[in-house]
């Protein structure tokens, strides 16, 4: 374990949606918005009020993705 995971608490699934979230935007705005199938992905990956996507078969396979890194 690094020492910047020591520091890190453990993230739930939503955090670490919202975390993938965040990532994936600052990366799009570095592009310049030039990816039109990345700035899709991110609509679909936007909140609703229950905090799961648009796109509730991005939360299933986001759910799929935690348990194979594990």
């Amino acid at each position: 374990m690094t020492a910047l995971e020591m520091e890190m608490p453990s993230l739930t699934a939503e955090r670490g949606f919202a975390a993938m979230r965040h990532f994936l935007d600052a990366y799009r705005e570095r592009d310049g918005g030039q990816s039109d199938d990345l700035a899709m992905l991110l609509s679909s990956l936007a909140p609703k009020s229950d905090g799961k996507p648009v796109d509730i078969a991005l939360w299933n396979d986001w759910l799929e993705a935690i348990e194979r890194t594990r």
